[in-house]
């Protein structure tokens, strides 16, 4: 039961009727010629030590070997028990996991490496402040990392998870979609996820001054609700609603952030370029695509702002990106196809991009609720 790309991992899900963590479980088994119990076990040691590394700096602070950081995660916590948390409670949650994870790093102390020692508080703050939340058990949080290793095994197979290879995207992009694809199955699946994605666009750092927010993350700029446009970690989530059958809210979305947030004034750019990320974003966007994952080879659709860009190949192909009736009214994708045979989910691969040819959407004022639902 092993996979090679997300297309057969999501193939296998549906032949077998599985959810993702399942199909990654039995896997472990059938490659490692071991059971069950023995692959859960392992799991749930994993899982002991990313909730020791999460919680330990929350009561005894530790340093880094060269004492810059250690205490962050803690006052963190403090600033919450005292209701001047600046953001909403599971986020705050797991800003504080994470940073404690990172610290325990820094200080040379045990920690699981998801997918780096770098990124490695990303899963473990997500889990944990959900677990809060909503009172998860164990059990599923040991499905949601058997869920999230699948996922960081693609990453590795295909691509690369080093930062020194592959920059910010490498280690906290593929832990960002690790955590995506695991808070999805844990949170009850596809409407219950983009029930949340919702949300994020629209709720507010509770009583706390816009002044103060900003002074402790002086990086959440380009806000919509709680969604920052202006740092690279966020690029990711206006596509997630192509994960959850909803589609079109991502094509609305990516047309409102470009129109709010990418202007040609003096702020056009609504925060860190971070070695031209930002405009990585926009260009991606502009031309109806962008790399969710980098590491799966595949472009997910959002919806363009041209009716039609053509990209000279560097082997000399043309590769075409034909939006038809596209305007600032039909930013919806009616159908779409690439070199004439219909996409039936909103992604083509990179190969298909470097063979040339054409991508064409049909755009319309109007959701299509049922296209790639």
């Amino acid at each position: 039961m092993d996979f090679k790309n997300a297309s057969e991992l999501l193939a296998l899900c549906t032949q077998q009727q599985l959810p993702i963590s399942e199909i990654m479980r039995r896997r472990e088994c059938q490659l490692g010629e071991t059971t069950r119990d023995e692959v859960t076990h392992r799991m749930k040691r994993a899982l002991e030590i990313m909730r020791s590394s999460a919680l330990t700096p929350l009561k005894t602070p530790v340093k880094s070997m060269g004492g810059l950081i250690g205490g962050e995660a803690k006052k963190l916590a403090q600033h919450a028990a005292k209701g001047r948390s600046i953001c909403g409670d599971v986020l705050h949650k797991a800003a504080q996991y994470a940073m404690a994870v990172l610290e325990v790093n820094a200080s040379m102390g045990l920690i699981v490496a998801a997918p780096t020692a770098g990124s490695a508080g990303v899963l473990p703050g997500m889990l944990f402040a959900l677990q809060d939340r909503y009172n998860i058990s164990d059990e599923r949080l040991i499905d949601a990392l058997f869920n999230a290793g699948a996922i960081g095994y693609l990453a590795m197979r295909n691509a690369t998870v080093a930062g020194a290879v592959g920059g910010c995207q490498a280690e906290v992009g593929i832990a960002s979609a690790m955590a995506a694809s695991a808070a999805v199955e844990l949170m009850g699946g596809k409407e219950a996820f983009a029930e949340k994605l919702d949300n994020l666009y629209v709720e507010q750092y509770d009583g706390v001054l816009k002044s103060t927010f900003l002074m402790q993350y002086p990086d959440a700029t380009g806000l919509m609700g709680q969604f920052c446009m202006g740092n690279e970690p966020s690029f990711h989530i206006p596509y997630l609603y192509n994960y959850c059958g909803q589609a079109y809210k991502t094509q609305r979305k990516i047309h409102e952030l470009i129109d709010l947030w990418f202007t040609d004034s003096p702020l056009g750019i609504c925060g860190d370029e971070d070695g031209g990320a930002m405009s990585a974003f926009l260009v991606f966007s502009a031309m109806g695509f962008y790399p969710v994952n980098p590491a799966s080879a595949e472009y997910d659709l959002g919806s363009p702002i041209f009716d039609r860009i053509e990209m000279d190949l560097p082997n000399g192909k043309t590769f075409t990106v034909r939006a038809d009736g596209a305007s600032q009214k039909a930013k919806y994708i009616q159908a779409a196809s690439i070199n004439g045979e219909e996409l039936t989910a909103p992604k083509f691969t990179h190969a298909q991009m470097m063979e040339g040819g054409e991508l064409v959407l049909t755009m319309g004022k109007r959701p299509n609720k049922e296209l790639f639902a």
